[in-house]
Formats: C-alpha cells, sequence, structure tokens
C-alpha cells in the first residue's frame, strides 16, 4: 500500500472531510477464495470479508443497504437478502427478504447481474425452462422479491445475457457486461424505450472478460474473478479508460458482481480529540508502516463484514 496515498484517506476522516468512496464485490461459483472485497478507488488498497459469497450485489443508498442473491441446494433456492451498514460504515448481519418470484409465481434461477436505480431492483437472469421464470431482464421489488420481467435484450438479433449491471443516476440509463464477439462488451439500456446500444465492444476493453459492474463519482469499475485480470476505470464523461485497480488476490477462477457504496466508509467517523496540523499529520502517516495504516484506518470505521454488532 502507497503510504502517502492512505494518509490523505485518513486524515480527510480525521477532520471530518467525506469519507472516500468504495467499490464493494463478491464472488462465488468455483472462486478459490470467493469472498467479499472493499476496494478504495483513490488508491487501489482493499479489505477482505468473510462473506457474501454471490454472482449479484447492488447498493441502495437511501436505505443504506448492500443487496446480493444467494443459491441455495438448487438452482431454484436463490434468495435475495441484504446486509444493513450502520451509520458508522459498518456492514451489519443479513436479512432475508425470500425467493425472487416472478409473476405467476414462478422463481428467477441463475441471477447474474444486480443493479439498483430509481428506487427499484434490476436483475438478470441465464435459464428458462423448468420451474424457472423466462430469461431476462427483471425489475424486483427491494422489500417483497416480487419480480416483473421487463423484457429479454436482444443485440443484433440475438438474446444476451447480462453477467453484471449498475445503474447510472446521473442518465437514467442501466449499463451491463455481457459476452458477444468472442469476449466481453458494455452496453446501455435505455428501461424507457428498451434499447440496448453497445458502447464498447470487446476489442475496446483493456483485459477482460468482466462479470462486475460498478458506477459512481462518474466512473464505470469492471471487475471479474480471476486475480490476474485488473479492475479497470472507464470515465463516462471522458470515454477513455483511466489506469486501473488492482483486483483483489481471489486465485485463479469464479465469478462475481460488484456495485459502488460510498457509504461503506461513513462521513460520521469519529474525528480525532485534537487533530494536529495537517502537515504535521501527513508526515507522521507517510512514515507509518503500511499494517499500522491499515489498522488505524479501521480504527476509524472500515467496515467489518463480521457478525452482528451495534
Amino acid at each position: 500500500m502507497n503510504a502517502m496515498k492512505t494518509s490523505a484517506a485518513v486524515i480527510s476522516l480525521a477532520l471530518g472531510f467525506p469519507a472516500q468512496a468504495q467499490l464493494f464485490s463478491a464472488y462465488a461459483e468455483g472462486a478459490t477464495n470467493p469472498n467479499a472485497w472493499l476496494t478504495d478507488v483513490t488508491d487501489g488498497s482493499f479489505e477482505e470479508f468473510d462473506d457474501p459469497t454471490t454472482n449479484a450485489v447492488a447498493d441502495d443508498e437511501a436505505r443504506r443497504r448492500i443487496y446480493y442473491v444467494v443459491e441455495g441446494g438448487t438452482i431454484f433456492d436463490e434468495r435475495l437478502q441484504y446486509r444493513p451498514v450502520a451509520p458508522d460504515g459498518r456492514i451489519l448481519g443479513a436479512v432475508d427478504i425470500g425467493f425472487i418470484f416472478d409473476q405467476g409465481g414462478l422463481r428467477i434461477r441463475r441471477t447474474k447481474g444486480l443493479a439498483f436505480g430509481d428506487g427499484v431492483l434490476y436483475a438478470s437472469n441465464s435459464s428458462t425452462g423448468g420451474n424457472g421464470a423466462p430469461r431476462g431482464l427483471y425489475q424486483v421489488d427491494p422489500e417483497s422479491g416480487d419480480a416483473a420481467l421487463l423484457f429479454d435484450p436482444q443485440f443484433q438479433g440475438q438474446a444476451i445475457v447480462f453477467s453484471g449491471l449498475g445503474f447510472n443516476d446521473a442518465d437514467g440509463l442501466l449499463y451491463g457486461v455481457a459476452s458477444v464477439s468472442g469476449g466481453s462488451s458494455l452496453f446501455s439500456i435505455d428501461l424507457g424505450s428498451q434499447v440496448v446500444t453497445q458502447v464498447l465492444d470487446p476489442s475496446e476493453i483493456p483485459g477482460g472478460p468482466f462479470d462486475g459492474v460498478g458506477i459512481g463519482n462518474d466512473r464505470l469499475y469492471l471487475t471479474f474473478g480471476p486475480s490476474a485480470v485488473d479492475i479497470q476505470v472507464y470515465n463516462l464523461s471522458t470515454g477513455g479508460f483511466e489506469a486501473p485497480l488492482p483486483n483483489p488476490p481471489r486465485g485463479e477462477n469464479g465469478s462475481g458482481g460488484a456495485t459502488f457504496a460510498s457509504f461503506l466508509l461513513s462521513t460520521e467517523a469519529v474525528p480525532l480529540a485534537n487533530p494536529p496540523a495537517v502537515a504535521g499529520l501527513a508526515l507522521a502517516l507517510a512514515g507509518a508502516g503500511a499494517m499500522a495504516l491499515r489498522r488505524r484506518a479501521r480504527e476509524r470505521g472500515v467496515p467489518n463484514l463480521g457478525p452482528d454488532s451495534t
């Protein structure tokens, strides 16, 4: 970890400035280290948590929740859950909402992408047949798990499944990644017109493939399970990629999801009782070791995905 970069983040907490926004990623499906991670997008440092293991994750800033889908014994046992986030940024114990039901009582199965926007969840699933709901893009009630099929996305006459979804409040569009033409493409989805537009084809996206999408700070973050694939950062304003972020050490396999949750590090973090001058604090922190910096940051409100606490 870069000590000077981390010192800037700790200074902002100590002096009561807004905390840095975070990228929350979780992994499942064959990952050798299928845990959840919190990445500081300002310096690339990350924290590891024990759970949840999931392919689909979304955040609700107003309710202060991290939503995710967990799979039970069969593909029809997928359940929608969330973890409340305390005012100080800690992630608390799981709350189970229940099965994700389509209209008519059919269960959504093999959920691949999840996003939250305009007060509802959006989910993409990849399976049809049996007693499962049809493949497509769904709108999900975050309180009941009831779902309504919006449409089955198509691109160039072929159905596509979004392995990752993110909602951009700035333009009201969903963004998703899907595998077409031999690699990951980035798409925008207009929910009103149901028009799916390819923003970037595989040749325009460095690294990859990708299966997680987090949107925040006017940037789009693309994640993937294997550790060798960096987190790619796409600037929505400039239309170009910025320096990538290091991928947490999850192993060589697996897939997952991501969301940009700025409230995970609280702006209500307790300040130092008698904060020294900024220059003096910066020098002191710059000289500390990486482990000590992480410990001090944790004491000022970095969340812990452990058991319930108050």
